[in-house]
């Protein structure tokens, strides 16, 4: 890029010539005029010409303003105004250090002129303020006054430009920052109203769950509820047919004693009192499931003997299973000794063993209870031969 290398070369230049080396100046600046010149450069030539027109100023003056004159015919064809206005503008400082004033004054009035030409303001001041030099030494100091408030006035003007730059570079980064903080604001807000949403869905499918979790429950209670009912009904027809059976065996004695009073005997009370006590049992029963249905059964604890107690509870059976030809073994594996236990559920937990059995056994069988303690368990195991509890059936 021969633009940048003629600049380079120049600045090189003013370096050498601000340290008075201007033979040296003038050697790079040569160099350069040769290469632009070779490579058919010309429009970079005024820069160079310029700045070999300052560095002759100091060592052979004459050959100054030739290279002024260059610098200028070539600007002038190119209508490079800015190397235009720079080579009058060093004419103008040649003839100020020659003291002719009015050609110093002639050459900067054709730079201003030349400057006119240019939208930019940045050179005017110093124009402005270099003419009202030259008028103030050549001692018209009106227009040495004139120049210096023109001079004024465009600094002004420059410095207002540059406040009113400095001002709307101010406005576009605070719109912009507005802008972005109003951007950020919408994200904000889109993603707490996307947050809203979610906790609202959230909510309605927790409320969901919660809904369909307690619509689960209600569903099981009334399912454990129908079937409680329906197995409350099935004992409850079983214990009224269990009934049927005890009334019949009173009602047939006391039908034979109202006939015949005088062939009452012993064997016949017995049967009574056991058919009686087997009645009271069932009703037993019925009530105890009642207060489970209406979950107000207690355990009732007594303090004894265990062995004894399970012992008079099974004593109790061995009538029924004899009329039944069915034989009671029992086991009670028990140490002798004093114990608290819900005597109610004990009762029911074997009358309900030995009744099902003694039901369900066929004649010429035998039953086998056996019961133990192990730590703070009381376990009963019941053995016969009936035919059992269908596998559908058992829990």
């Amino acid at each position: 890029d021969y633009r940048y290398y003629s600049l380079i070369a120049t600045n090189i230049a003013v370096l050498q010539i601000t340290n008075k080396s201007f033979t040296q100046a003038i050697k790079t600046l040569k160099e350069a005029e040769q290469t632009l010149l070779k490579n058919k450069q010309p429009e970079f030539l005024p820069t160079v010409y310029n700045s070999l027109g300052a560095a002759y100023q100091s060592v052979a003056p004459d050959s100054c303003l030739f290279y002024y004159q260059k610098s200028l015919d070539i600007a002038s064809l190119q209508k490079d105004y800015l190397n235009m206005m720079t080579a009058y503008q060093n004419i103008g400082d040649f003839y100020l250090e020659q003291k002719n004033f009015p050609g110093a004054i002639e050459y900067m009035k054709k730079a201003i002129a030349i400057n006119e030409l240019r939208p930019e303001d940045q050179y005017k001041p110093a124009l402005y303020d270099r003419i009202s030099v030259l008028y103030e030494t050549a001692g018209d100091l009106k227009n040495a006054f004139k120049y210096k408030k023109l001079e004024t006035e465009v600094r002004q003007k420059l410095f207002s430009a540059e406040k009113q730059k400095e001002i709307d570079e101010l406005e576009i980064k605070y719109q912009t920052e507005k802008k972005e903080n109003e951007i950020q604001l919408n994200r904000q807000e889109i993603a707490e109203g996307k947050h809203q949403r979610n906790l609202v869905l959230f909510g309605a499918l927790l409320l969901f769950i919660i809904a369909g979790f307690i619509t689960y429950l209600l569903f099981q209670r009334r399912k454990i509820t129908q079937q409680f009912e329906q197995e409350k009904l099935k004992l409850f027809e079983n214990i009224f047919h269990e009934i049927r059976t005890p009334l019949t065996m009173i009602d047939g004695p006391i039908q034979m004693m109202k006939q015949q009073p005088e062939n009452l005997n012993t064997e016949q009370l017995v049967l009574m009192e056991r058919n009686s006590k087997k009645l009271t049992r069932l009703v037993n029963e019925l009530l105890d499931a009642s207060k489970l249905g209406k979950g107000s059964f207690q355990l009732q604890y007594a303090i004894g003997n265990i062995s004894d107690f399970i012992e008079d509870i099974i004593t109790g059976y061995r009538a029924e299973a004899g009329s039944a030809e069915i034989n009671i073994v029992s086991d009670i594996n028990i140490e002798d000794g004093m114990y608290s236990f819900p005597s109610n559920a004990v009762e029911k937990i074997v009358a309900n063993l030995l009744g099902n059995a003694i039901k369900y056994c066929p004649a010429q069988s035998q039953i086998d209870i056996r019961a133990k303690v192990e730590g703070e368990m009381l376990t009963f195991e019941i053995k016969d031969n009936g035919h059992g509890i269908p596998k559908t059936e058992q829990k």
